[in-house]
């Protein structure tokens, strides 16, 4: 996974987590899934052009 200035740090992502749960077994990572939402947020890109890394 590359760093990118829109990753979730540590806290956040617990901060988060605190907030929904993370009891259930998921397909996706769900940090992946919200550094992906906020990258696309902050960059204004299409879904789709999401880097793939």
């Amino acid at each position: 996974m590359q760093k990118y200035s829109t990753n979730l740090t540590e806290s956040q992502y617990d901060a988060i987590i605190a907030i929904i749960g993370d009891k259930r077994k998921r397909k996706h990572d769900l940090r992946e899934i919200f550094n992906a939402i906020f990258y696309l947020l902050k960059t204004g890109c299409r879904w789709r052009m999401i880097p793939q890394d």
